[in-house]
């Protein structure tokens, strides 16, 4: 009973036999229990899902014109979703990593890693700062250019 999970689904939904087999699902006082977690994922694609959101996790890059914020919120998220099976601290430490690598801005990537940050939100303070800095100096560099 301890791999089973009970299914809070009406038994008029499904027909004893043949569909509920196919589901994992097993009749038990009018309530339908999954047999086990492997039907589940063999039945959902649960199993192959982490490699997904890992591969995705190692291409994303920043857009044009989409915010540091987004950014952080979309790595946090694949992170939580692709390394589900790391300690909370070692998850922090993938997804500074993956943050800086996603940043598309190699002057800016550079600048955050030097600074060692410890975790996701320490990198995306630090590349706030660096990118209002770099904001600020390049009109004064353009009008330095034109005199």
């Amino acid at each position: 009973m301890d791999q089973e999970r009970a299914a809070h689904v009406p038994p008029k939904l499904f027909r004893k036999g043949r569909r509920s087999r196919l589901l994992g699902l097993q009749c038990r006082n009018n309530c339908f229990v999954f047999k086990n977690d492997q039907a589940l994922k063999e039945r959902f694609g649960e199993a192959n899902q982490p490699d997904k959101y890992r591969f995705e996790l190692k291409s994303r890059r920043r857009r044009p014109n989409e915010t540091l914020r987004s950014l952080h919120s979309d790595i946090r998220r694949l992170t939580a979703l692709a390394l589900s099976d790391l300690e909370h601290r070692a998850r922090e430490t993938m997804a500074c990593y993956y943050f800086i690598d996603a940043l598309n801005d190699p002057k800016i990537a550079l600048k955050v890693r030097e600074r060692f940050p410890k975790d996701l939100d320490t990198a995306l303070r630090v590349a706030f700062q660096l990118e209002v800095r770099m904001s600020i100096r390049a009109p004064e560099e353009s009008v330095g250019l034109e005199r």
